[in-house]
């Protein structure tokens, strides 16, 4: 650090300092506990994402055909609210999925408006084989916790969940 900015007061100090050295100083927001899982999620995923690009496809490709196995025929709509991804970009990664042969779309006679997806056997090898990295993946992370540590995290995580939702519900009215 330069004698300048080791006499410049606090937050002066800090920037000259995150500037010569690249690290800025965040524990300001370490009270904030969006912010704390935010920092967590970007780690799980990075090291989930380095794992599911070796298998050539991303999370939310993972995602989507996790769902689409454990809900044959459910409706393109239904899926996309439930993955909280927007029309178009939802009809972007079927189609993807569709022309890689992962997926087969179906018109129900009852809906003609209606879209219901099927994996197809590719891509239920290929959620299989991807499911094998998430849950080395996951047995890593478990590592760090013990098993009562987890189940707690895992309760603590969905009363939250639960008690953002019922806010949010509250405040649309």
């Amino acid at each position: 650090m330069t004698a300048a900015a080791s006499r410049k007061p606090g937050r002066a100090r800090r920037a000259a300092a995150a500037e010569e050295t690249g690290v800025v100083d965040m524990t300001a927001m370490n009270d904030h506990i969006g912010y704390r899982v935010r920092i967590l999620q970007l780690k799980i995923f990075n090291d989930i994402a380095e794992r599911m690009e070796k298998l050539g496809m991303t999370l939310g490709v993972y995602t989507a055909l996790v769902a689409i196995r454990e809900n044959p025929g459910v409706r393109q709509g239904v899926l996309g609210a439930a993955m909280h991804v927007k029309r178009p970009n939802m009809t972007k990664l079927i189609n993807g999925l569709e022309k890689a042969g992962l997926v087969a779309r179906a018109t129900p006679s009852s809906d003609k408006r209606a879209v219901e997806l099927r994996l197809t056997p590719a891509g239920v090898a290929r959620v299989d084989a991807a499911t094998d990295q998430v849950r080395a993946h996951d047995r890593e992370i478990a590592k760090l916790l013990t098993t009562r540590e987890r189940e707690t995290l895992m309760r603590l995580i969905d009363r939250v969940s639960e008690g953002v939702d019922a806010s949010a519900a509250a405040r649309r009215g």
